[in-house]
């Protein structure tokens, strides 16, 4: 796509005239009470930039996320943030174009699946009961057409194709050497709670242009409790009995760690707090990580390396400096 434009070769000063993908759109006023646009655009990179439209026709308003949209503008900087003032907006209605922006993980989707299907090996020689359980979750129709595409969460971890398998995989690595270290655990508990436990977003997000949406049943049920009756039923399928039925289940319904966080009950196993953990650590850490990133844009760090704008989501203000060794 020859007229995509990237936020690392926008400078402040310059006209823009290209391509990139509306993420949020929303109406404001300024101090007068006049109605503008503002959105955030994202590039190939999936870099952001904050854009506004100063007294933009009504039509601007409807614009939708997750689209491709052609924009025409001028590059400032505010506060020392690189934003843009646009003069134009429109939806391109070519959905090839807004696929382009779709971000994917970096592994191949089809090496993850291979490793997941090694783990249920596993599971098979050492519990042949809780093996069949993942394996009766992963088989459903929900699933089985979307685990190696789906995004993991809409905006926060492993936002991206391919996503949710990518954070399954470290947290069942990283549980391996968590139960290196801590031998008291259930080793085959713990991997099953890592493989079930966000399945049940294969039914919560749903795609939307380049980006993913909540469904009616994210929005109103939610990923743990549409994996909790699939885990119940594919216990009640294996025969697993009550205990185990009651301890996988416990999985997927504490893994979120409080209440206060989203989780129906707080862990009260071992492995329950093992997998909320391991959740947590593959998740905060990605979006840490994913954090420094886009502190490559112009403008994106002080001359010190602080990050200008503060991260809402961790409240503090990352450094973007180069290592030592570099």
């Amino acid at each position: 796509m020859s007229n995509a434009l990237k936020v690392s070769e926008i400078q402040s000063g310059t006209r823009i005239d290209g391509v990139m993908l509306l993420s949020t759109s929303e109406r404001r006023q300024d101090k007068n009470g006049n109605d503008y646009w503002q959105g955030e655009l994202k590039d190939v990179d999936q870099k952001r930039i904050v854009a506004r439209f100063f007294r933009p026709p009504e039509s601007v308003f409807g614009l939708e996320p997750s689209v491709a949209v052609e924009i025409r503008g001028f590059a400032d900087t505010f506060r020392d943030q690189l934003n843009l003032k646009l003069d134009s907006i429109s939806a391109v209605l070519d959905t090839a174009v807004t696929d382009t922006f779709s971000p994917s993980s970096t592994r191949d989707p089809q090496e993850m699946f291979s490793q997941l299907n090694a783990y249920l090996a596993r599971l098979q020689k050492s519990s042949p009961a809780i093996a069949a359980v993942c394996s009766s979750v992963l088989a459903r129709e929900e699933v089985a057409g979307g685990i190696s595409h789906w995004w993991a969460a809409q905006r926060r971890h492993h936002a991206f194709r391919g996503g949710l398998l990518e954070h399954v995989l470290e947290m069942l690595a990283l549980a391996d050497t968590l139960c290196d270290l801590y031998r008291e655990l259930d080793r085959d508990l713990v991997l099953a709670g890592c493989i079930l436990h966000d399945l049940g977003k294969l039914v919560e997000l749903t795609p939307r242009g380049a980006e993913y949406t909540y469904s009616a049943a994210g929005s109103l049920v939610g990923h743990i409790a549409i994996c909790d009756r699939w885990v119940a039923e594919a216990c009640a399928e294996a025969n697993a009995g009550e205990e185990l039925t009651m301890r996988l289940r416990h999985l997927v319904l504490s893994h979120h760690g409080e209440q206060s966080m989203g989780a129906v009950v707080e862990p009260a196993t071992p492995e329950a707090m093992a997998l909320h953990l391991l959740d947590y650590l593959s998740s905060q850490l990605r979006q840490a990580m994913d954090a420094i990133g886009e502190l490559d844009s112009p403008g994106a760090v002080t001359p010190e390396g602080m990050a200008n704008r503060r991260d809402w989501r961790f409240q503090r203000y990352w450094y973007g400096g180069r290592g030592a060794a570099e």
